[in-house]
């Protein structure tokens, strides 16, 4: 996930007071916090296809 949105949605979350609730979701501004955190917490992963496999396992080719 790119900085840029993980930020936009930090931002978003800091707007609600932590016993803020959030329309009527039920969700209340702590609970936003939290999934900000966890948002935060989110690593991406290259993708590769599996010719590129070998070599990230350290394999030889099957002939």
């Amino acid at each position: 996930m790119e900085d840029e949105v993980k930020a936009k949605f930090r931002a978003f979350a800091d707007r609600f007071a932590k016993d803020a609730p959030v329309l009527d979701t039920g969700l209340v501004g702590a609970d936003l916090h939290e999934i900000a955190d966890l948002i935060e917490s989110v690593v991406g992963i290259p993708e590769i296809d599996l010719s590129d496999l070998g070599r990230f396992c350290n394999l030889r080719p099957i002939s």
